[in-house]
């Protein structure tokens, strides 16, 4: 009844006052292999690689090409349900060549799923 109409209409104009008050920010767009170029020297490695970007994780991944061997283990939040999950451990066993990759069961009626993937050590 009116209620919901006065909380709608709330909702609407805070989220109208975020937008208004926003700036814009420009960054620059960087690969994982030119992020490691930079922060990982020749003979370190990667001990945990976390991602976590709202729904953009496989194509993320697709910017580490080189590197693949110096992370040891990924945790990635996936946000697309099982076809977001399926592809982004797909590519941690194919490009990534980990030993060990598991997806977690989703919780009911999310889209959320966790992605795990390591490399036995030595």
């Amino acid at each position: 009844g009116r209620f919901s109409k006065l909380a709608e209409s709330l909702v609407r104009l805070q989220a109208r006052r975020i937008l208004q008050s926003s700036q814009v920010e420009e960054v620059p767009l960087l690969s994982l292999d030119a992020i490691l170029a930079m922060h990982v020297d020749d003979c370190d490695d990667v001990a945990l690689l976390k991602v976590d970007v709202e729904g953009l994780e496989h194509q993320v991944l697709e910017g580490l090409t080189r590197r693949w061997e110096r992370v040891k283990a990924v945790v990635c939040e996936t946000h697309g349900g099982d076809d977001a999950s399926d592809a982004v451990a797909s590519k941690l066993r194919s490009a990534g060549k980990f030993d060990e990759v598991h997806v977690t069961t989703p919780i009911a009626h999310s889209k959320l799923r966790m992605v795990y993937a390591a490399r036995h050590l030595m």
